[in-house]
């Protein structure tokens, strides 16, 4: 049985999006970031709290106007005011996509990629040929789903087959062959319809 990513159910999962504490496969770094966001928000809390305490302490050290001792909490403020910065946009974004996903997994209308016709009877995972142009809907053998309208893909020139743009910009990462046909890479349309 192939692995699903733990967020979004996609079949393409890799090693290199693991995550050794949950244990979890991720399909690619936008799913990885969206199951982590709630850790980076409880670690950008926890920094903020640290550094409130050392600048607390700082501002008592230097008030004492023992120099020494107040230079370990001013490094905490330091450090820790970026980094508990940083995990915080962090949650945002993690946020902004939950957003974004959710906003479209609610408009999604499956349609042919070809034609742009709307399917009226579609059984979830099974090819799907159009009514209206015949053509059956292309499989992207990276995530393992069919492609519909409405999601940006790819579309390789010299042996023309089709993925999800995010999907073969992932997989291009590592590797400079069409993962159906194997075939070297020698330029990528973008298919927009």
């Amino acid at each position: 049985m192939i692995p699903r990513c733990a967020v979004c159910g996609n079949r393409s999962v890799t090693t290199k999006y693991f995550n050794s504490r949950t244990r979890k496969l991720y399909c690619s770094k936008e799913c990885m970031q969206i199951s982590n966001r709630k850790s980076f928000l409880y670690v950008s809390i926890f920094m903020i709290v640290v550094t409130l305490a050392g600048g607390i302490s700082a501002f008592i050290l230097l008030r004492e106007q023992d120099l020494i001792l107040s230079i370990a909490p001013l490094i905490v403020i330091g450090f820790g005011v970026p980094f508990s910065l940083y995990l915080f946009t962090q949650y945002l974004k993690g946020r902004q996509l939950v957003k974004s996903r959710s906003i479209e997994s609610e408009n999604i209308i499956y349609s042919c990629l070809f034609c742009n016709h709307e399917y009226e009877n579609r059984i979830f995972g099974a090819p799907t040929i159009c009514q209206k142009c015949g053509k059956e809907s292309p499989f992207c053998d990276i995530c393992y789903e069919y492609i519909f309208a409405g999601k940006p893909v790819y579309q390789i020139q010299n042996c023309g087959h089709i993925f999800h743009k995010t999907d073969l910009l992932d997989y291009l990462e590592n590797e400079e062959t069409c993962p159906k046909c194997k075939q070297e890479i020698s330029s990528i349309n973008l298919k927009i319809k």
